[in-house]
């Protein structure tokens, strides 16, 4: 793979991961939240990679997912694991200490 095509595949898996795990957990809890809960309660939840990653690490073992199809998850995984984090900082109220 050229970086071109590596680059264009995370950051399409990247945004399908981040739709599809948000919704999925938006969806259930949209009726039982606040939206604005709702909402914070799906991204916090976006990173959920350690399934993921065993399945490629033993896709990888396997010879069925190629290292360049691992690498590009690897790259997924850690963007969604970095700017999750992020993006919580905006949805949640600061904290104050007394």
């Amino acid at each position: 793979m050229t970086v071109d095509t590596t680059l264009g595949a995370v950051l399409l898996l990247f945004a399908a991961a981040v739709v599809g795990k948000g919704l999925g957990s938006f969806m259930p809890v949209m009726n039982r939240l606040r939206p604005s809960s709702a909402l914070t309660f799906a991204v916090a939840l976006i990173p959920r990679s350690e399934i993921t990653l065993l399945v490629m690490q033993r896709g990888l073992d396997l010879g069925v997912v190629s290292p360049d199809a691992f690498a590009v998850v690897v790259a997924v995984v850690i963007l969604t694991m970095g700017t999750v984090p992020l993006a919580l900082r905006l949805l949640l109220p600061p904290v104050t200490t007394t």
